[in-house]
């Protein structure tokens, strides 16, 4: 079964700015970041427990899946219902529990 995928604006905000520092170095870099996250995000739509519980004790629900061909950049999200709510995609040498809410 295919959960749906419900991307929250901070999510929106990281992906862009993301895409905007890479396609300013390599647009090329940036095409294939987009690859890698459509593929984790097909993932996810699909099976959506298989990223571990993120442990940040305010917000125990949520979850951490790597990308393939990036695993420095991590999707944080929580599953409700069928759906898959994707709230960051961040790099994980950032202080990740203050940037990553529940909401």
């Amino acid at each position: 079964m295919r959960h749906e995928l419900l991307k929250r604006g901070r999510f929106l905000e990281d992906y862009r700015e993301i895409i905007l520092y890479l396609a300013d170095i390599n647009v090329l870099a940036a095409d294939r970041f987009c690859d890698a996250v459509e593929a984790a995000l097909e993932v996810l739509a699909l099976q959506p427990g298989i990223g571990p519980k993120a442990g940040f004790p305010n917000v125990p629900e949520t979850r951490i899946w790597p990308l393939r061909r990036y695993p420095n950049y991590l999707i944080f999200y929580r599953i409700t219902g069928g759906s898959v709510v994707l709230l960051r995609i961040l790099h994980g040498t950032r202080d990740l529990p203050p940037l990553v809410s529940g909401e």
